[in-house]
This record gives structure tokens, sequence and C-alpha cells, in this order.
């Protein structure tokens, strides 16, 4: 009788210890990823904290980016300070779910700085395959299409593309599959043909995922319109 009752309660003791070990992998915190660009072409270099913590190690000055982060999930505090100082140019507060991946950027110019995020799915792409995805980051600039120039040959890949919002981020954030391969990016305006730039050599890799943005201002000598070419991972 006295062994059966020790092993009835050996039984409940590991249980329980199953139990509890259950509940706290369920109610531990989980995180996900963030990566911040520096889009404003005159707001100068900046500082990111999130929930009051920089995480940026030395000044992130545009058009650079922080590559990703890790974030704990929840509602977090995102500040963007002036490098070196407590002067925040813009906060807001932003979601991060667990195991998702979010860029985050900072543009438009110094006295109307804004915010706006993507969610970015970068799972298991396709070794045969490179991914592109667009955004137009210039506020001076008019509504645009972006593709590619083999000689004289232009191919829209992206077209009427305004300046962006936050509605026409989310819609535009996914990656559109395309061969790899070195390629002219051209960025011209909607509908009239007349180039803008063009980023010459750009070296598209499979398995590898882009983000392109079309930056500076038009007619600016100092942060000239532009593209920067930035790897998700």
């Amino acid at each position: 009788m006295k062994k059966r009752f020790l092993a009835i309660a050996c039984t409940l003791f590991i249980v329980a210890i199953v139990f509890f070990t259950s509940s706290c992998k369920k109610n531990s915190p989980g995180s996900g990823k963030l990566l911040v660009a520096h889009a404003s072409p005159d707001a100068g270099a900046i500082d990111v904290l999130i929930d009051n913590s920089k995480i940026n190690t030395s000044a992130l000055s545009y058009p650079g980016n922080t590559g990703y982060t890790s974030a704990p999930e929840g509602n977090r505090s995102i500040r963007i300070n002036g490098t070196g100082t407590a002067n925040s140019l813009i906060s807001a507060t932003f979601g991060i779910e667990s195991n998702e991946n979010y860029s985050l950027f900072v543009y438009d110019r110094a006295a109307s700085i804004k915010l706006l995020y993507t969610v970015d799915v970068l799972n298991n792409p396709a070794p045969d395959k490179a991914y592109v995805r667009f955004f137009h980051f210039s506020p001076n600039a008019p509504t645009v299409t972006m593709g590619t120039l083999n000689g004289t040959t232009f191919t829209p890949l992206f077209e009427n593309r305004s300046f962006e919002t936050q509605n026409t981020a989310l819609t535009n954030s996914n990656f559109t599959a395309i061969t790899p391969g070195t390629y002219n990016f051209d960025v011209r305006v909607a509908g009239a043909g007349v180039s803008l730039f063009t980023v010459n050599n750009v070296n598209l890799q499979g398995g590898k995922i882009y983000t392109v943005f079309a930056k500076g201002l038009a007619g600016n000598a100092t942060t000239p319109l532009g593209a920067e070419i930035m790897a998700n991972n």
C-alpha cells in the first residue's frame, strides 16, 4: 500500500512539473525583428530607441539602416532622436508580434518627418529567384514607374508609384520574384517615359530579398534623387 501511494505521489509530481514547464513556455514572451531605415534626406543622423533603449551602436545616417534587431512582442515605444540628444524628431507606439519581421522607415523632410512600417515576409526564398520591392520616398518627385533598362528597352516592374503613405506601403510591401542577374534600374515619370535617374549594375542574387527605395530631393545637389538598394536577408 505504501509503495502504491509513493508511486501515485511520484506520478502526480511529474505531471505537475510537466504542466508547470508547459505553462511557462506558453506564457514566456516571444520576440519579432525590426529593421529601421533612414530615408529622410535632411533630418541629419539619428538614434533609434525602443522602450528608451538605443538599438544603434553608432549614429544612423541617411540613407542607412539598422539591420534586423530583436524586439520583444507587444506594444513597443519607438522614438527617433537626433543622434546623441534627447530631442525626439518623432515617436510612435508600434505592435510587435512574435516571429514576425518588420521594416520601419523614417522618411519625408525633417519639418514633416513621418514613420511607416511594413511586415516583411522573408521565409524560404527560392534559390533560383531574386525578390524585389520598391517604395517611393522622395518628397518632391512626381509619381514614378520603376523598371529595368536593357539598352533602350525599358521593362516596367513597379508602375504608378506615388509618394508613400502607410496605406500604400502596406499594399506595396510584397516582394516580386525576378530572375537573378545584374540590372540597370531606371525610374521614370509615370506615363511620360521621361527618366529621372538610372542606377546601373545592380547585382541581384538568387535566394536574396531586396528593398529598393527612391530617395533624395529633385533638384538638390546635396541629397539628389537616387535609389537605395537594401538587402533584407
